[in-house]
């Protein structure tokens, strides 16, 4: 890495560590606000030094960045598996998303949840850059490349629309449907197995089974007086715009999104569906499928009582880590020809590789 580019991400990560420790001093149900507009207002000021870092750090398509979550978990040691596959890492700064809500909350209670889940990230990132740094750096790619909001909730709704047979082909279709078993009944063949509503539903239950128990499960809806079809609409529409979103980044700053959350990661690989004659998305999908197959197949207890810097030092040991990317890359395996039980074998066989004696 060029000193000159070293130089500007480690002042910039400085100063962006200095905003959280006031910003974690700072915030309360009061304050949350202002101190969350704070930090955006940091990233505005610092967009163009921050986007000239991207430019010049990222190594397209062995890049990763941790995305579509509200924080990594360093306590849970979250940035072990993030660490073992790819050469480069950044983490997308949530942070700038929570601006996107903030405005509509209304009530106490949603204040009060804001907030220490806003307190929760300000601090996991702080200790990101105190334990992670230079290794995974922050940057609010999402906000950086500023993807168009009108264009994602366009393309979501299409993404939505499009599940459904002929006889729901408008927004003015879908509402005229009334309950969940005439919503069922409307979607096209295949498409029912593959709606998610929430992480860890039993699969073995059907779409109108899996959606009644998501209402019961889901304290943020319970309270909303809306009928089902709007119910539906919006268990399944911000996931298909976070998924959109997080493609859309990816292309533009050319990485590969490492997605932890199931749910997130089954409609990104929905959406990128649209997008088969585009071989720089099928890629970057392909890399997040092994990324997540890795992330699903690293057991942190083994990890427990190494130490940060020693974990770094059996990475190195290793050689590379894009040697799983190398390897399926010498097989020709790609998001056309994959083979879960190939991947799943080379990923453990590194893994075997990573493993502390």
């Amino acid at each position: 890495m060029p000193d000159i580019l070293k130089e500007q991400i480690d002042k910039l990560q400085e100063e962006y560590l200095a905003i959280l420790k006031m910003a974690s001093e700072r915030i309360n149900e009061d304050t949350y606000h202002a101190v969350v507009d704070e930090i955006l207002v940091f990233w505005k000021k610092h967009k163009r030094v921050a986007l000239s870092i991207a430019t010049h750090y990222i190594t397209p398509m062995r890049t990763l960045v941790f995305t579509g979550a509200t924080f990594m978990d360093i306590d849970d040691l979250e940035h072990y598996p993030f660490l073992a596959i790819g050469e480069k890492h950044i983490l997308d700064d949530p942070l700038c998303r929570y601006l996107e809500v903030v405005d509509k909350i209304t009530d106490k209670e949603a204040a009060q949840g804001f907030y220490e889940q806003a307190l929760l990230t300000i601090k996991d990132n702080i200790k990101v850059i105190e334990q992670c740094h230079p290794h995974i750096i922050i940057l609010p790619l999402r906000y950086l490349y500023g993807n168009d909001e009108e264009v994602i909730s366009k393309g979501a709704m299409n993404a939505f629309l499009s599940m459904f047979n002929d006889n729901v082909k408008t927004l003015s279709d879908y509402r005229q449907l009334k309950t969940i078993d005439e919503i069922h009944d409307s979607l096209l063949p295949g498409i029912a197995e593959n709606i998610v509503f929430d992480s860890g539903e039993d699969k073995s239950m059907s779409l109108i089974e899996r959606f009644n128990a998501y209402l019961s499960n889901a304290k943020h809806v319970q309270h909303l007086k809306r009928d089902i079809n709007q119910l539906f609409f919006m268990a399944v529409i911000g996931y298909l715009a976070q998924a959109l979103n997080i493609l859309f980044m990816c292309c533009s700053c050319q990485c590969i999104p490492y997605i932890r959350y199931e749910v997130a990661f089954k409609y990104l690989i929905k959406i990128s569906s649209n997008f088969e004659e585009v071989p720089e998305i099928q890629e970057m999908v392909f890399k997040s499928s092994v990324a997540h197959v890795l992330y699903n197949s690293f057991d942190k207890n083994q990890y427990e009582k190494i130490d940060f810097n020693s974990f770094m030092v059996l990475g190195d040991k290793n050689k590379s880590k894009s040697k799983v990317f190398d390897v399926l890359e010498k097989q020709g395996m790609n998001i056309k020809t994959a083979n879960l039980k190939s991947i799943i074998d080379v990923v453990e066989n590194y893994l075997s590789e990573l493993k502390p004696q």
